[in-house]
């Protein structure tokens, strides 16, 4: 495991961004599945895509801005993404508007209680989650000493930890 996160640090910036969104969708998953009710999301056909969409358009918001500021140098962004670049907030607000009229348009009486509550959920885990992870591809897009520097503290106080932690019990 460690053989391989180094491989991925070597690998460069692009390699562990796309291991930081992996590991995004990942938990994502794993949360939004704590909520999960399946007798109850089989009555409403569009529960699971409406999260996958969310996930898609917050994603969109937070990373549309960076990924322009920090790759504007690329004649490619210029000519052929321009125009995303330039409308991107009103994209991103058009994107979550068209997710709350899905939402709203998908309520089924009967139940709301469980819908609206799988829609805050959603939410907290949009904002747990996606913002997260935002900050930490901020971070290696300033350098990968600041997404190493912080994980190799996290990993050598969990390996001290376990090393001369006791069990109390």
């Amino acid at each position: 495991m460690i053989g391989g996160f180094f491989a991925i640090i070597a690998s460069g910036p692009i390699a562990v961004i796309l291991m930081v969104l992996g590991i995004q969708i990942l938990v994502f998953k794993e949360v939004i599945s704590l909520a999960s009710m399946p007798n109850r999301e089989r009555k409403l056909p569009w529960a699971r895509a409406l999260n996958w969409y969310m996930l898609l358009a917050t994603n969109y918001y937070l990373y549309g801005e960076s990924v322009t500021y920090y790759f504007k140098h690329f004649v490619l962004i210029d000519r052929v993404l321009q125009p995303l670049a330039t409308h991107h907030r009103f994209i991103s607000l058009s994107l979550y508007l068209f997710g709350f009229v899905w939402f709203v348009g998908n309520l089924k009486k009967g139940f709301y209680k469980f819908q609206f509550t799988q829609f805050a959920w959603t939410h907290m885990t949009l904002l747990m989650v996606v913002f997260t992870s935002h900050c930490i591809i901020n971070n290696i897009f300033e350098g990968l000493l600041w997404f190493f520097l912080p994980i190799s503290f996290v990993i050598t106080n969990d390996i001290f930890a376990y090393v001369f932690g006791r069990d109390d019990n």
